[in-house]
């Protein structure tokens, strides 16, 4: 809902869910060449800061759902 809340998905929702994201993140990751030493956040007139910021939600969304789905 708009306010927040809880959501629930059945195991094979959630799974389905997880690997959209992956995907996402994944494609994303790529266009943008993600290394592990990018820093975190990139100077605003850096036309992939908006890009980076999608990304890092995506990750943190991904993590959530696996731990959601561990508990």
């Amino acid at each position: 809902s708009p306010q927040g809340g809880e959501v629930r998905l059945s195991l094979e929702q959630a799974d389905a869910w997880l690997s959209a994201i992956n995907d996402v993140r994944l494609a994303l990751g790529t266009a943008l060449d993600v290394q592990e030493d990018m820093p975190d956040e990139l100077p605003e007139d850096d036309p992939r800061a908006p890009h980076l910021a999608v990304y890092h939600w995506l990750t943190y969304m991904q993590e959530s759902l696996v731990q959601a789905m561990a508990a």
